[in-house]
C-alpha cells in the first residue's frame, strides 16, 4: 500500500496492527482500510472492495525439526500462527498439526531462534522480509508449502467520507489487474 501511495501521488499513514485489534479499530473508524484475509470474519464490519492477493503460506520450523512426514508434524510442541487465521481459512492438503497460538513475525522468529517455538506458519513474504529484518540465516531453517490465503481490501464505514478512498480503491485495483504489485512482492521472495 505504501508503495502504491508513493506512485499514485496520496498520503496514507500506515498503521501496523494485528488482524484483531485492526477490526477493532476499523469499526471505531480509527482506520480508513485494511488488507486482510478474504475471511467470513471480517464480514461484519464492511465488506471486501475485492481480493488483491492470493499470498503462499509456509510452515517453518527451527533447525533439526522435521516436517516430512505427517506424523512428525504431530511431535510439534507448540506452533505459532501468524495473523489470527485458523486452519479452515488456508487453503492446504489436511495435516494433523498441534494447538496453535497467535504471534507477530518479529516476536515469533526471536522467539525460535531461542528455542522457545518449534514452528510457525506464516506466509513465505513475510517470512522472507523478518528474517532479512532480523538477519536470521533462514535458509537452514526445514520449510514446508503448506497452502495460501487470498487477502482483500476491506474498507470502513468511515472510508466513504474520505476524499482519498476513490483514487486509493482505483490504485490497488489497478495494481490488481495489471499485476504492477510484482516487483514490490519480488522484494521479499527469495531468489529463484
Amino acid at each position: 500500500m505504501g508503495d502504491l501511495a508513493r506512485k499514485h501521488h496520496f498520503a496514507l499513514t500506515p498503521v501496523v496492527t494485528t488482524y484483531g485489534r485492526g477490526i477493532e479499530m476499523m469499526k471505531r473508524g480509527e482506520i480508513d482500510y485494511m488488507v486482510a484475509p478474504n475471511s467470513a470474519r471480517y464480514r461484519d464490519l464492511s465488506t471486501p472492495v475485492f481480493p488483491v492477493l492470493t499470498v503462499p503460506m509456509v510452515l517453518v520450523a527451527r533447525p533439526g525439526i522435521s516436517l516430512t512426514a505427517p506424523e512428525n508434524l504431530m511431535a510439534l510442541k507448540s506452533l505459532g500462527l501468524v495473523g489470527g487465521l485458523t486452519f479452515d481459512e488456508i487453503t492446504l492438503d489436511p495435516v494433523p498439526l498441534p494447538p496453535t497460538e497467535d504471534v507477530q513475525p518479529a516476536s515469533g522468529l526471536r522467539r525460535m531462534s531461542a528455542g522457545r517455538l518449534d514452528a510457525l506458519i506464516i506466509s513465505s513474504f513475510g517470512l522472507q522480509a523478518e528474517a532479512a529484518r532480523q538477519d536470521i540465516p533462514i535458509h537452514r531453517w526445514p520449510q514446508r508449502s503448506i497452502g495460501t490465503i487470498t487477502l482483500s481490501l476491506f474498507t470502513s464505514a468511515k472510508a466513504a467520507d474520505n476524499p482519498q478512498t476513490v483514487a486509493v480503491l482505483r490504485a490497488v485495483k489497478e495494481a490488481r489487474d495489471t499485476r504492477s504489485y510484482l516487483p514490490f512482492v519480488a522484494r521479499y521472495l527469495p531468489p529463484q
